[in-house]
């Protein structure tokens, strides 16, 4: 019995370490994306023919809307 409680401590510890990881790589590919989509748009707008402060107002617009609908919706 002793010997099983060791046991499953240490499958404690794996799952921490493991969730632990999984959270921190999620944010690092939620600020990569992230990055990636505001790059994207911006190049796209300027493509045709928008001034910058436009697109800085379009991206800032649908990020606050998109966080407000998904408050929202749950």
């Amino acid at each position: 019995m002793g010997c099983q409680s060791g046991i499953a401590r240490e499958n404690r510890k794996n799952s921490v370490i493991t969730n632990l990881i999984c959270v921190v790589l999620g944010l690092v590919l939620l600020v990569w994306s992230a990055d990636w989509f505001v790059e994207g748009s911006a190049v796209s707008a300027k493509h045709m023919g928008m001034p910058p402060l436009l697109i800085g107002m379009f991206i800032v617009g649908f990020g606050a809307k998109n966080t407000s609908r998904s408050a929202v919706n749950r």
